[in-house]
């Protein structure tokens, strides 16, 4: 079996206020699998491709 799986993650940063931040990142993931039988029987694979998005919330401490 042999598998490979990338992603990419392009995040942004925003600082409203002093202590505050947003965070926002979409995600795009892409993995590919291959699996040949043992006895050098049938290949088979597989591919997917998923888009999604993050985010958040946080508060800086002891700035």
């Amino acid at each position: 079996m042999n598998a490979w799986i990338g992603v990419a993650d392009v995040g942004l940063v925003y600082q409203p206020w002093e202590h505050i931040y947003l965070h926002m990142a979409p995600e795009l993931v892409l993995r590919l699998t291959r699996v040949e039988s043992s006895r050098g029987g049938a290949l088979r694979g597989s591919a997917s491709l998923e888009l999604g998005f993050t985010g958040g919330v946080g508060v800086l401490l002891g700035s």
